[in-house]
């Protein structure tokens, strides 16, 4: 994480991880999600603010249920 964080201070990086450890040295967050609508694949790429960067962060951390002690750990990961 730390080398991405600095190879980002001179190129740009966009990096696909499921570990909030590695995505917590990140200036933006983006979330990728997938559903069939009418037989039809859609994807939707969103920009997280704040609160959505803890939420994606602490999912990473626990699985489907985020627990208030996720939130608290991804919102010290996100400090440091």
């Amino acid at each position: 994480g730390v080398k991405l964080k600095t190879l980002s201070q001179t190129n740009q990086v966009l990096c696909v991880t499921h570990q909030a450890q590695i995505a917590r040295f990140a200036d933006s967050h983006l979330t990728v999600t997938k559903e069939v609508v009418k037989n039809r694949t859609q994807v939707t790429v969103s920009r997280l603010q704040r609160d959505g960067r803890v939420e994606e962060l602490a999912r990473m951390l626990t699985g489907a249920e985020i627990t208030d002690s996720a939130r608290r750990h991804a919102e010290e990961l996100l400090k440091t």
